[in-house]
């Protein structure tokens, strides 16, 4: 689903997320990363493809089997 809404390929895992280019007008993506981070609160969010179509986008602290929270 993230390759529809981003020109994500296989070789970009481990790449730096400021690095993926997106098909849609998101804004306050990379803002809404780091407050999630910082804050460990999620954020959800519609955003709209160039194409017209709506996503309902979610984004959540990333926690290990530790509860240790290792990304987003």
């Amino acid at each position: 689903m993230v390759t529809q809404i981003t020109n994500i390929i296989q070789s970009d895992i481990g790449r730096p997320i400021s690095h993926i280019a997106f098909k849609t007008n998101i804004n306050d993506f990379h803002k809404d990363i780091l407050n999630v981070v910082e804050t460990l609160q999620p954020i959800d969010r519609e955003i709209a493809t160039k194409d017209g179509r709506d996503w309902q986008t979610r984004l959540r602290p990333y926690r290990t089997e530790y509860n240790s929270v290792e990304g987003f």
